[in-house]
């Protein structure tokens, strides 16, 4: 079943059978939104050529795994050095494999770390075996028979024989929005300590809502598991 609309008013939520296209009315009394994130696409040509993966479902991660361990890759390029991207370079990572990350920032994490804590990792990628291409932007990506063989960016040419993108998440609160819960600046879904959204009786947890700083009282988006689990709390 897929949450298509809230009615605050009634209070009332219609889903609909994604097989079927039936469509059923739930009652509540309180509502919780968990509705996560959406991973980000950059606009970037040829993202269809074989050997590009993404990682928003398992059978991507499977596909991957099945492609490493047939030795079908040798040159890696992870488009993006955030949580996800470095997951994705360890998952991937091998003495015998060229990795390249690709980040238009200065820095590994940029959105966790400062720059000297970024490049302090990053040594200790590098004297591994990583390469770093920082500043850069990815303009396309380029194939022979429909295979992706190399990466462009704004600065040049990396040879890749599987490139995976990795470049963030937006948190999906189209529900919320057309439901008329305030969505703060962050693109996010505003809640209190007690994670009410605006809408008392509606409340919201996940990749769907704004973070505060503890150090700057500042909301920010830190879709991570830990912090969700926190919140179920």
């Amino acid at each position: 079943m897929e949450a298509i609309s809230i009615d605050r008013a009634a209070k009332k939520v219609t889903a609909r059978n994604v097989d079927t296209g039936e469509e059923t009315v739930f009652e509540y009394d309180k509502l919780v939104l968990g509705t996560g994130s959406n991973p980000i696409t950059p606009p970037i040509e040829n993202l269809d050529l074989k050997g590009v993966y993404r990682l928003n479902h398992l059978t991507d991660a499977s596909a991957i795994k099945q492609a490493m361990d047939a030795g079908e890759v040798n040159d890696v390029v992870v488009i993006g050095s955030g949580f996800i991207g470095m997951e994705a370079v360890d998952a991937v990572f091998n003495p015998r494999r060229s990795v390249t990350v690709v980040e238009f920032r200065d820095t590994l994490l940029p959105g966790i770390l400062d720059t000297d804590m970024g490049q302090l990792l990053y040594k200790n990628f590098y004297e591994q075996g990583l390469e770093g291409r920082f500043g850069e932007r990815v303009l396309k990506l380029e194939g022979e028979d429909g295979k992706v063989t190399k990466v462009i960016t704004d600065k040049g040419a990396i040879d890749a024989d599987a490139v995976i993108l990795a470049v963030g998440v937006r948190p999906n609160v189209g529900l919320a929005r057309d439901a008329g819960i305030t969505i703060g600046e962050t693109g996010a879904i505003v809640v209190n300590e007690y994670m009410q959204t605006s809408d008392s009786d509606i409340y919201a947890l996940g990749d769907c809502v704004e973070n505060t700083h503890l150090l700057t009282g500042k909301k920010v988006l830190a879709p991570m598991a830990t912090y969700a689990n926190r919140q179920v709390g």
